[in-house]
């Protein structure tokens, strides 16, 4: 397991991006297997196609946690729904960016961590709206949905149980807690597999077309440099203090044979982060 902290890797950043892109997430886990069988689900082909040109392209085309813009503008209403949770539970919470098994095939985002006296637990804070709490209110939590995702966070970060948390300061709040289903994790790992087999035989077939000039690999080798620094972040930070202390001149060649292109996208990595680290995220 790899666990990026939210201080290393804050979820919307860029690097978070970079980490998960082209990857299958726990949020998107409905996609792949089914709720009550533990079938692959045909969803799975459309969601396949979305990560083989994340892998392609080397762009996120469609994200869990959504723009920067709306990050920013719930986070303080998320802040206090895990304050609130952590006093009713009496637990300190470790805000997490990302979480993926060693080999990083799949990985998930939960929102807090808890870990403690040897049990590692997880919470989804939600902070939704008074009509949306009072459905989770009504209906006992978040519905069948959930258990693909709750499970695949269960299962990528080894946890002994995962809380469900909403909280409308309006309105009762609701924790709703999931323990291992270990029959059904054994027949998500196993779709999981196949799914991220299928993700590689696709992405090799569509290359194997001839659809993307030399000049287009030649882009493609460069971004998955780029990519690996942005979400390397003791190499961006290094980065970062060779650019304030050498100029431009020895960032540029800090990045060696890289294109003026990827040097730019390193650079607004650069720029985003410390945005973030500003803004206190």
């Amino acid at each position: 397991m790899k666990i990026y902290l939210d201080h290393e890797v804050p979820q919307g950043s860029v690097q978070w991006h970079a980490i998960r892109l082209g990857i299958p997430t726990a949020s998107r886990a409905k996609d792949v297997i089914t709720a009550v069988k533990g079938d692959l689900s045909e969803a799975r082909h459309k969601y396949g196609y979305q990560l083989i040109a994340e892998r392609i392209l080397r762009e996120p085309f469609a994200t869990d946690v959504g723009h920067l813009q709306w990050v920013i503008h719930g986070k303080e209403r998320e802040s206090e729904a895990a304050n609130a949770y952590a006093d009713i539970m009496g637990v300190e919470l470790t805000k997490v960016g990302f979480v993926s098994i060693d080999s990083g095939r799949w990985g998930c985002s939960p929102d807090r961590l808890v870990l403690t006296e040897g049990v590692r637990g997880a919470a989804e804070i939600k902070a939704p709206s008074e009509v949306v709490q009072i459905g989770y209110l009504l209906e006992g939590g978040p519905g069948k949905d959930y258990r693909q995702q709750v499970q695949m966070q269960i299962s990528v970060c080894d946890l002994n149980w995962a809380d469900f948390f909403s909280h409308n300061e309006r309105c009762p709040p609701l924790r709703a807690r999931f323990h291992p289903d270990d029959a059904y994790i054994k027949k998500l790992e196993a779709a999981l597999r196949t799914f991220a087999d299928e993700l590689d035989d696709g992405e090799e077939r569509i290359r194997r077309l001839g659809l993307f000039s030399p000049a287009a690999k030649l882009a493609n080798d460069a971004d998955r440099m780029a990519d690996a620094m942005i979400a390397d972040i003791d190499r961006l930070r290094s980065l970062q203090e060779t650019l304030d202390k050498g100029g431009d001149a020895e960032f540029v060649a800090a990045l060696g044979t890289m294109p003026r292109e990827q040097q730019q996208r390193v650079r607004e990595a650069i720029e985003a982060n410390q945005a973030l680290l500003r803004m206190g995220a």
